[in-house]
């Protein structure tokens, strides 16, 4: 990843009730497929199901389970900014969004680079 900037995910600032662990951290991926794979491990580390994702992030901007569903699957597509974010703030780690942001960000740029 091109931007370091955060060197390592702070801790949630309000921990996750029952939770003592920390979220994956999304920092120094550089695919797609990493992407959500991490994804993937912080959806189990919520303990929610698709279902329950979809209801918390209504609030974020909506992301519908089968959307989820298929991007997790298929580890293809690079989510929209917009999708991730209702993802992160559906999982309860808000305060993490900022480090999805710059990763995201990167790997777009590296993915546009690539196809040059």
């Amino acid at each position: 990843m091109t931007d370091n900037t955060h060197l390592e995910c702070p801790p949630p600032d309000k921990p996750v009730p029952g939770r003592d662990n920390n979220p994956p951290c999304p920092l120094n991926l550089t695919t797609v497929p990493e992407l959500i794979d991490c994804m993937s491990r912080t959806l189990a580390w919520s303990g929610m199901s698709l279902r329950r994702i979809e209801e918390r992030s209504t609030t974020f901007g909506r992301l519908p389970r089968s959307t989820l569903s298929y991007m997790l699957k298929h580890r293809k597509t690079l989510p929209t900014e917009k999708q991730l974010r209702a993802f992160v703030y559906a999982c309860k780690i808000g305060n993490h969004w900022e480090n999805w942001r710059i990763t995201r960000e990167a790997i777009e740029r590296e993915d546009t680079r690539s196809r040059r």
